[in-house]
């Protein structure tokens, strides 16, 4: 058998042996469920671009989790400068545009279609050739945030279900009660400062598991 049959089949079974070894715990079931449940949620207030969005992700997100759909090695580096420059100069723009205008819905989705394939080509990973790892005191504050997060969720969804059950009174959201910060120049600026910091965060620290 020619070498270069004999390493192509060792490598079809290392991929295959990674895959058998990565099984989703429970943690991924947890997202796959907010996945899932948010999809249903945007069904109920009849948004279904976001819900194809959230139930396009959860499928993407299990191939991923379990080894079929991995990102593609790259000698072609992406630095950290080249992502700030990139994600400045898209802020920029967001904050020049008018609030729910159609272009900055335009511009946001472009985002986020660049930033996932960006993330699938794996060439943003810090340190692709090891699994991203975590001290325990970042595990705590992701946990800490996590939980965070989860309320505001069930807050918003809350305040979602008492409005249809009372259109007539007054229910806040907490985009709502954030959206006079938002409205402001400053306030506008911190919030796409933290929104294209916290992907940058994501696309550097998501190394290949």
């Amino acid at each position: 058998m020619p070498s270069h049959e004999r390493s192509r089949r060792r490598d079809d079974g290392l991929r295959t042996t990674d895959r058998l070894a990565r099984r989703p715990g429970w943690a991924f079931a947890c997202w796959l469920f907010v996945l899932v449940a948010i999809g249903v949620v945007q069904i109920v207030r009849l948004q279904w671009f976001d819900a194809a969005v959230f139930f396009g992700a959860a499928p993407v997100a299990t191939l991923t989790a379990t080894g079929h759909l991995s990102a593609r090695g790259s000698s072609h580096r992406m630095p950290l400068p080249a992502l700030s420059a990139a994600a400045a100069v898209l802020g920029a723009i967001l904050c020049f545009l008018p609030r729910h205008g159609v272009l900055m819905q335009v511009v946001v989705i472009a985002i986020g279609a660049i930033a996932a394939l960006v993330a699938a080509s794996g060439r943003a990973v810090t340190r692709p050739d090891r699994p991203t790892t975590f001290s325990p005191g970042i595990r705590r504050l992701a946990l800490a945030w996590a939980v965070i997060i989860v309320l505001g969720c069930v807050w918003e969804l809350i305040q979602f279900i008492l409005g249809l059950v009372q259109p007539d009174a007054a229910w806040f959201a907490l985009s709502d009660l954030l959206d006079p910060l938002a409205g402001t120049v400053p306030g506008k600026i911190l919030v796409v400062a933290a929104w294209l910091a916290g992907g940058v965060w994501l696309l550097r620290r998501g190394g290949r598991r």
